[in-house]
């Protein structure tokens, strides 16, 4: 017979992992003689006798029980001491010991296949910490299912789910043309439909540049052909046209305090007329529809009369007159064109208007266009 281990109690019992043996009190010769294939007897505590091979010496003597009168056998189901005997499966200490398969501590001992703590241990596969490069989409480098940890499943593109580093999911939801009908954007697309990445890039223009249909802010009709120039703001009106215009009425106030003839009609000396936005941007848009036309008349290209054009503006009027005129080049040369005219002079010295506006146009190939509005308020 072939037996592991065998230990003796009290001198008189002999346990084997499968049969149990009984000798005389002080026997403890014949005990030792029955120990088989070369394993000697060995005092191993108080009272207590083993028939131990030497190999396995180390073995027993990590498993001695302390408690129970035998050793954990096939025959008596548990113990209660706090440590894992030889051959015991089980136990409810706080390490896990040489031969067992489980414990409850919170600390991965070797040849554990599952614990319950945030540390990933050696062989463990994944884990719940937050060590060091440890992030949702990459775990610690090795993994265990049965730990409770799950490693996250890296972004699959075409589930309908939209993970981290995705734009779109499915691909037939990625952009694949990033127009957005703003000539003033740079529209790009990025990335792409089959890693579900694909992500529209609109950046906006901003340099003045010729014929790519876009006038960014800030730039002028002068330094981008795309630009118009807007009779409603400044913004747009280049620096010299607002200073010819701003010349022309210190002259007609001059003339006015003067008290002038035209023609035939002597006019006293009346007071200053007073610049108003509304009347200065009925002037401008006038002599700017002049010049994009080539003429020069009061009506409009869209035939628009006078009054029409102050109205549109938002100015209530009840008196209004206009004086044009084209090929001067200077804010003196004009006035001296219009006080020469007796029906120009006239409506420069008429008392009737205490408002007036200056528009002054001069594109690149045309002439020069002037527009005078006088008004008085309802």
């Amino acid at each position: 017979m072939t037996h592991k281990v065998t230990c003796c109690y009290d001198k008189t019992r002999c346990y084997h992992f499968d049969t149990i043996l009984q000798y005389p009190d002080s026997d403890i010769a014949t005990a030792g003689r029955e120990c088989i294939d070369g394993s000697s007897l060995v005092l191993l505590a108080t009272g207590w006798l083993g028939c131990l091979n030497v190999g396995e010496l180390n073995l027993l003597s990590t498993g001695q029980d302390g408690v129970d009168a035998v050793h954990r056998d096939g025959t008596t189901p548990d113990d209660t001491y706090s440590k894992q005997d030889v051959g015991e499966q089980t136990d409810t200490d706080s390490k896990r010991d040489v031969g067992g398969h489980a414990d409850t501590d919170s600390t991965r001992d070797v040849g554990e296949q599952a614990d319950t703590d945030s540390t990933r241990d050696v062989g463990e596969q994944a884990d719940t910490d937050d060590l060091p490069g440890d992030t949702a989409s990459a775990p610690d480098v090795i993994a265990d299912i049965s730990d409770g940890d799950v490693e996250p499943e890296p972004p699959r593109c075409g589930d309908s789910t939209i993970d981290p580093n995705e734009t779109c999911d499915p691909p037939g939801s990625c952009p694949t043309s990033c127009n957005d009908g703003n000539s003033c954007t740079v529209d790009t697309l990025v990335g792409s439909a089959q890693d579900c990445t694909a992500a529209c890039s609109n950046a906006p223009i901003t340099q003045c540049s010729n014929n790519d249909g876009c006038c960014p802010t800030g730039c002028s009709p002068a330094q981008d052909s795309d630009c118009a120039y807007d009779c409603r703001n400044l913004a747009t009106w280049p620096a010299g046209w607002q200073s010819f215009e701003a010349q022309v009425v210190p002259l007609f106030n001059e003339r006015r305090a003067q008290g002038a003839t035209c023609g035939t009609v002597n006019y006293p000396a009346v007071g200053p007329l007073q610049v108003q936005t509304l009347v200065y941007q009925s002037a401008r848009c006038h002599s700017l529809d002049q010049a994009n036309h080539g003429v020069m008349s009061h009506a409009g290209s869209d035939g628009s009369s006078l009054g029409q054009r102050l109205t549109r503006e938002g100015y209530n009027w009840s008196t209004a007159g206009e004086n044009v005129a084209r090929g001067q080049t200077s804010a003196a040369g004009v006035v001296t064109s219009w006080m020469n005219s007796p029906g120009h002079c006239s409506i420069i010295m008429s008392s009737n208007f205490v408002h007036v506006g200056i528009g002054y146009v001069k594109l690149d190939s045309g002439s020069h266009h002037w527009t005078a509005v006088f008004a008085k308020p309802r």
